[in-house]
Parts: structure tokens; sequence; C-alpha cells
């Protein structure tokens, strides 16, 4: 679904009109800005990793004598805490696993490794004999939902008619004569988003292992 229709259906589930206000106007930016803000809500949906903001990437830069290895914030929100969710290809081909876990549990050493402050830290600093020296740092991770720009700009949400309820009830609850719309429109949406959940966990099968999947994604330097 791109802006033109989600701005048209949800003022249409708000208002009860057919035609959307034109782009600038007053209402359209309320309509867009709420939607933006939607958006965040979705992705940060508790106790929900979405599939579709999953990726994996390798670093650019090889394991070095330390701990930390910076990585693009802007980019990745989360680690994933999936079987082999980082690992290190060593020069030799050997593959090191690591345990992803809050930066709170790294002093528990060993192979462990969290997302912190836009750095992987690892529980314990390589050391210049370590098979993994020179190696490459492989790494899945849940990006951000891509915002908003303008008309040609694609709803971000897998199910998007969640994003029109939400922005419909939003409007709604602004206007003292339409706020009676607003529970039913977060209704609608609520049943929706308990849909999305069950398809996002079916798509996440633990059972299934991304094993040598080669990434296609950019590399962060």
């Amino acid at each position: 679904m791109l802006v033109p229709e989600l701005i048209a259906q949800s003022y249409q589930q708000a208002v009860g009109e057919a035609t959307p206000p034109a782009v600038g106007d007053e209402n359209y930016k309320l309509l867009f800005n709420s939607a933006n803000l939607f958006i965040d809500t979705w992705q940060d949906e508790e106790g929900v990793d979405w599939e579709s903001l999953w990726d994996r990437t390798t670093l650019n830069t090889p394991v070095t004598a330390t701990d930390e290895f910076p990585i693009d914030k802007t980019v990745v929100r989360k680690l994933s805490t999936k079987k082999k969710s980082v690992y290190i290809t060593c020069t030799n081909g050997n593959v090191v696993d690591f345990k992803v876990v809050k930066p709170s549990d790294l002093n528990k050493g060993g192979k462990r490794v969290a997302l912190k402050s836009g750095k992987l830290k690892f529980a314990e600093a390589f050391s210049n004999s370590s098979e993994c020296i020179g190696g490459a740092i492989t790494f899945s991770y849940y990006g951000f939902a891509p915002k908003l720009v303008d008309a040609t700009s694609e709803v971000p949400v897998d199910q998007a008619w969640w994003l029109v309820f939400m922005v419909a009830a939003e409007f709604a609850s602004k206007d003292y004569t339409r706020q009676n719309l607003a529970p039913d429109l977060i209704a609608q949406a609520n049943a929706i988003m308990k849909s999305m959940i069950a398809n996002n966990n079916q798509e996440e099968d633990p059972s299934i292992d991304h094993g040598d999947w080669q990434p296609l994604s950019e590399t962060f330097r």
C-alpha cells in the first residue's frame, strides 16, 4: 500500500468521506505524521521480532585483538538471538559461534556478544594468538522500519490495514464529534495485529536454520 491509499483509506474510516485531503493540507499532514509515529509503534511491538525487518551482514573490518567492533547503529536496531546469529569465519575455515546476550551478561565471559553503544561487544578481547584473528564477523539483526517520505513511499507494516485503522482512530479521537469511532477502529487494528503476530510466528519457525546463507545486503565498514 502506498501513501495516497493509506491517507485516503484512513480518512474515509475516520470521517466517512471518500475524497481525501490534498497533499499539503493540514489534515493530510496530521494523517501522514501520525502514520510515521505508528510505524515506530509497530516496529517496537513488545515481544515481537518482525521477520520482515530481519537481515544478515558481514563486517568489512576483520577481527583484531580487541573486544569491540563498530557497526552502523542507524541500520541495526537489535541483534537476533536465534541460533547462529553471530559467528566468526576464521581464516583457516573454522566457524566460531557466539551467544547473543544482554550487555550486563558479558561479565560471565566465554563466547558471548552483545550490542552496546553501536558496537558489537564480545565478552572477552581476542588475543593475538586466537584463531579468530583476521576472520570475518557475520551477524543477524533486526533493522528499522523505513519511514514514509512522500507519495511514492510504501507502508512497511506487514499488514497495512493495521496502520490504516490506527491512523484513522488517532484522527477521529482529535474530533469530539467523531471520538466515539476511535474504540471500534482500535479494536479492528488490534484484530489485525493479532493476525500479524500469528503469521510472523509461523515464519519464525525455530526448527529452521539459515545455515551457510551468504549475505547479499551491504556490508558495514
